[in-house]
């Protein structure tokens, strides 16, 4: 008789909804578009991040170049406040596959 213990996997975690999708637009190299306050942003994959946010250390300048100056108008439309942010980040985190409590 063995006195090794017999382990059980665990069983796998499926990727939410959103992160399967997000994964999906990556691969295609496509961007994921999702609502905030009625407007809607699109989400480009890293890939297609301009070569810029890796001059900055600065979070808001990131999201800057990321969302590009058409889209970092329209989210400057909804008259955001500092405590609006996270909503809107974690609404981008989620479009890009992340964890949706990202933004906080």
């Amino acid at each position: 008789m063995s006195n090794k213990k017999k382990h059980k996997k665990s069983p796998a975690r499926k990727p939410s909804p959103a992160k399967v999708e997000a994964m999906k637009a990556e691969a295609l190299n496509t961007g994921l578009t999702f609502e905030h306050r009625g407007v809607n942003f699109t989400a480009v994959p890293v890939r297609k991040y301009p070569v810029a946010v890796l001059d900055t250390n600065d979070e808001v300048e990131i999201l800057k170049l990321v969302l590009g100056a058409e889209q970092w108008a329209a989210y400057l439309g909804t008259e955001p406040t500092l405590e609006d942010l996270p909503e809107f980040l974690e609404k981008f985190a989620v479009a890009t596959g992340g964890d949706e409590k990202a933004g906080n």
